[in-house]
């Protein structure tokens, strides 16, 4: 009998036992569940907090510099501080980026070949497509694309070609020409038509401050005068990356009751580190 009752208390000191290791290892995945949503709050509120500064300091630039009614420089930088953090603002106007809705098929060609690295033919068959797509009467005046991220769907550009020419794109810029002296320095190698000898002459002008020879540009390739749509992008440094707040704007006649500017599209983007 006695041995009976030492078997049962055993077995019931090992339920125990299971039961306490079972309830330590709910306890510690709570823990660790609780610690993943406390980085997740801290890191929304980080992005939260990042998005308001961004906007703030858009709001500075545009307040700050009126330009008098004028046109702005076609490319500037600034950095502005709202509440102790430091906010970089990337200056251009809209005809720095390739608008998908209205550049000349030449163009499309150029920069899916010279920054996309297709052949000469495959980017003409995928430019030619893209000028298709604009060309559906079904669109009834409306903008064939809506993002640059289209490209993907209609007409289902590769996604690395996308990749490597997408922050040439544009699709509010309302051009079909560009301002050489607004574009990234990755964007003058498709000017160039391939040339990078070329390329870097224009930057090393650009740098000086000065046109370079452009003349070998085609001419419906370029805008001769400024036009009324601008970019401004904010960039905030956080701990685990970079928020990047973009406004796209339409500078209309100065008003004495209100600002000259209208927000055309806000797109918030966040860049991990590394």
């Amino acid at each position: 009998m006695t041995g009976r009752t030492g078997c049962a208390r055993g077995m019931a000191l090992v339920a125990v036992l299971w039961m306490l290791a079972a309830l330590s290892g709910a306890a510690l995945g709570l823990s660790a569940w609780v610690r993943s949503e406390a980085r997740l709050r801290q890191a929304d509120v980080a992005r939260l907090n990042a998005t308001a500064a961004a906007q703030a300091a858009l709001v500075h630039v545009l307040a700050a510099h009126p330009w008098g009614g004028g046109s702005p420089p076609a490319r500037q930088r600034w950095t502005v501080t709202v509440l102790d953090t430091p906010v970089q603002i990337d200056w251009s106007t809209a005809q720095a980026a390739i608008d998908i809705n209205r550049a000349p098929q030449d163009l499309l060609q150029a920069v899916l070949a010279h920054a996309g690295g297709l052949p000469s033919d495959a980017a003409a068959r995928w430019a030619a497509a893209i000028v298709q797509t604009r060309a559906d009467p079904a669109l009834s005046g409306r903008p064939a694309y809506d993002a640059v991220e289209d490209l993907l769907t209609r007409p289902g550009l590769p996604f690395p070609v996308w990749m490597a020419v997408q922050s040439l794109l544009t699709v509010d810029s309302d051009d079909p020409a560009l301002d050489p002296q607004a574009v990234d320095d990755s964007l003058l190698i498709v000017l160039a038509q391939g040339d990078a000898g070329r390329a870097a002459a224009w930057a090393r002008a650009r740098s000086m401050q000065t046109d370079g020879d452009l003349s070998t540009i085609p001419a419906p390739w370029i805008r001769q005068t400024p036009g009324n749509r601008w970019k401004a992008v904010a960039h905030v440094q956080t701990e685990d990356g970079t928020f990047q707040v973009t406004w796209m704007l339409v500078q209309g006649a100065p008003m004495a009751d209100r600002s000259p500017w209208r927000l055309l599209r806000q797109t918030v983007r966040w860049v991990p580190s590394g």
